[in-house]
């Protein structure tokens, strides 16, 4: 997680104004009124039917925005209640409590109902300090002053503890995090302090712990301070223990025993095939991987996801590039092999007792390369160069006596963290792709997902990444276990099908699609659906599709020894909208996803573009229309006009209606998709 977007949560979707709270100078009884976004309509029709599942749909989706208003909700309560505000908590509680399955709304409802007249005016004045600080921090941003990022620090910190004293956990959370921020490296650059940043997000997240507010600032918030922790930063070389600002983290799982400090060295993976891995670009369209871009002789590029810790890459020749790194005296050129071939490159990130090797398989563009079928020259030119790379770098080490072999396939230079989600080309709108680094055990050639909770031989450990993966500790734990079996109905079966665990097992990850016998065996609690992959066909014939969670996907509860089914797979749908216009009945090509049965939604197809066939009938007749399919890219030009997203979507299809037509209803279908066999959506108003 990057500082910058952490704040951009803080500063555009989680900090109301004062206004809406009652500040000193306004009436808090009576605040001005807010203008109902989308989710508060979506929110207010389902309350109005009792939807208690769709209220828990719109609070997963929008938990930002439902922070908000309960927590303005709670406020108005407190300081004049009424049936309707009463109503309106009530629903909000059984909303969140089917979504997000904790206590939230009941502690901020119970802090907020008993706060005595002194401590709630100590708590006014502290919220106007905590905006102006905000603000101050805003307008600190784009100036990037040191000086007063450290000033800003302190303010902050102190607002965090005054907070914390007066029982306020959420706005202790928020000042903490905004203390991180202030010693950024995104803000501070050279002068950061990776240590103060590191406790921050420790902090923000143990305040949030104590009020069950797991939300996407949480997550994002413990990805930052994992990604810190597992460089080094999590605990100041000669500081006393416990005296971060977050306290001690509580344990998750009973320690069987001492950690084992497992040291690892780097291992090349220089074939794609060499493992199977839970990662949908592991394959040979090296079209679709990362790449180096280049213009003309003398241009730079870097390893984008690798961030800060990227070298610096620089076209020398059409087809000549080096890898400028900083060695031990000093820099140090990488050539990257341009034989046409799959080649590796590797070099030395970080610094200090940090410092490590990674690496990355590269490809360069042919002139009859092909993209979603069509056609295309990616080799290189004068004005024009894409190193294509992936991921090859892996760190090995013993567990006792078994082999580990960590991969870092989230590409964050950590050998073993939190995954990281990218807004890739064929997703959905408001949908991301996840990436998670992976593991191999022992002999398996399958790569399970990295998870914090791992068996390894006949014993379970908690493993903790150590200085970017040059160590790791594993600590033996007791374990209570069942079973995920997977029960796919399709002609296709998934090649992996990934699932999260929640609460106190939310940093645990599991593939369930190879499992034999009862199914995986996983730690007891409930999980949902991460990501997966269908996959069919060899080389240039292979058509895959990515599986994401839908927003009415269930969850799965394990009770030990016992094993629950994961049921996905046909009857497939089509998810799609459209509208009625001047020209006619428009189905947009973008909007366009098949859906499984348990809502998963299957996106970025690959060589597996759907066309569906749309019909339209009046709403209440029993006929539809004459079929009509939507067409698919045919050629290349739309691509440079539109954007790439073209070729990962069927196209617009326009249909005229005659006049005088009342409300329609329309059907996608299609007999016979490739992955899917035959699709058929119901009749959509």
């Amino acid at each position: 997680m990057k500082p910058s977007t952490l704040v951009a949560f803080l500063t555009l979707a989680l900090v109301p104004s004062l206004a809406a709270f009652g500040a000193p100078d306004v009436d808090a009884a009576a605040p001005a009124p807010v203008q109902d976004s989308e989710f508060r309509t979506k929110y207010r029709q389902a309350m109005k039917i009792n939807a208690v599942e769709e209220m828990g749909r719109l609070i997963r989706r929008n938990d930002h925005e439902a922070v908000l208003w309960i927590i303005e909700t709670c406020e108005s309560i407190a300081e004049r209640s009424n049936e309707e505000l009463e109503e309106r908590i009530a629903f909000l509680r059984a909303g969140w409590e089917a979504g997000m399955e904790t206590q939230f709304v009941d502690k901020v409802y119970t802090y907020v109902s008993l706060l005595d007249p002194q401590i709630k005016r100590e708590r006014q004045l502290l919220r106007t300090r905590y905006e102006k600080a905000r603000e101050r921090y805003i307008a600190n941003v784009p100036a990037k002053d040191g000086p007063t990022f450290g000033i800003l620090a302190v303010e902050f910190r102190g607002l965090a503890e005054s907070f914390a004293t007066l029982g306020d956990h959420y706005f202790s959370s928020q000042s903490w995090l905004f203390y991180g921020l202030c010693h950024s490296v995104d803000n501070r650059g050279d002068s950061a302090d990776n240590y103060e940043a590191c406790a921050g997000y420790k902090a923000a997240m143990d305040a949030r712990e104590a009020l069950e507010l797991k939300d996407r600032t949480y997550n994002e918030a413990r990805q930052s301070y994992t990604h810190l922790s597992a460089q080094g930063f999590g605990s100041r070389p000669g500081a006393k223990p416990d005296t971060d600002p977050g306290g001690a983290p509580e344990a998750e799982v009973s320690e069987a025993g001492s950690a084992l400090a497992v040291a690892m060295k780097f291992e090349l993976i220089d074939e794609l095939d060499a493992v199977e891995r839970p990662n949908y670009h592991a394959d040979d369209f090296y079209q679709i991987w990362d790449a180096l871009s280049f213009t003309e002789r003398g241009t730079n590029a870097t390893f984008g996801k690798l961030e800060k810790l990227s070298p610096t890459a620089l076209r020398r020749g059409d087809a000549d590039v080096i890898v400028t790194v900083d060695g031990p005296s000093g820099k140090q050129e990488v050539e990257i092999p341009m034989t046409g071939n799959l080649e590796p490159v590797q070099f030395e990130i970080g610094t200090g007792d940090e410092r490590r090797t990674w690496a990355a398989l590269t490809a360069l563009g042919q002139q009859t390369d092909t993209y979603q079928g069509l056609q295309l020259n990616l080799a290189p030119s004068t004005g024009f160069l894409s190193v294509f790379w992936l991921n090859a770098g892996s760190m090995v080490g013993s567990v006792n006596g078994t082999r580990v072999q960590v991969l870092d396939d989230n590409v964050d230079g950590i050998y073993g963290s939190l995954p990281r989600t990218w807004r890739n080309v064929g997703l959905s709108e408001g949908y991301d792709q996840p990436e998670l680094d992976s593991i191999v055990v022992g002999a398996e050639k399958r790569a399970r997902p990295w998870s914090e909770l791992q068996k390894i031989g006949d014993a379970w450990y908690k493993l903790e990444v150590q200085r970017g993966g040059n160590a790791l500790a594993c600590t033996p734990v007791e374990v209570e276990t069942g079973f995920l079996a997977l029960d796919y109905s399709g002609p296709v079966k998934p090649t992996w099908l990934v699932v999260q665990g929640t609460g106190r097992n939310e940093t645990s990850y599991f593939d369930i699609a190879g499992a034999k016998g009862k199914g995986a065996e996983v730690p007891v609690g409930r999980y949902s659906l991460f990501y997966g992959e269908l996959r069919k066909g060899r080389r240039a014939q292979t058509a895959k599709t990515l599986i994401l969670p839908g927003r009415s996907s269930p969850r799965y509860d394990v009770t030990a020894g016992e094993v629950t089914k994961v049921s996905l797979g046909a009857p497939y749908s089509f998810d799609y909208s459209f509208k009625t216009s001047e020209a006619g009945l428009v189905v947009p090509g973008k909007s366009v996803v098949v859906i499984g049965s348990a809502g998963e939604r299957y996106e970025r197809p690959w060589n597996a573009v759907a066309s569906p066939s749309v019909s339209w009938r009046e709403a209440g007749s029993k006929r539809g229309s004459k079929v009509t399919d939507m067409p698919v890219l045919r050629d290349t030009d739309p691509m440079y006009s539109e954007g790439y997203h073209v070729a990962w979507f069927p196209r617009d299809l326009t249909l005229p209606l005659p006049s005088g037509v009342g409300k329609i209803e329309v059907q996608l279908t299609e007999k016979k998709h490739k992955l899917f066999g035959k699709i058929e959506s119901g009749w959509k108003e």
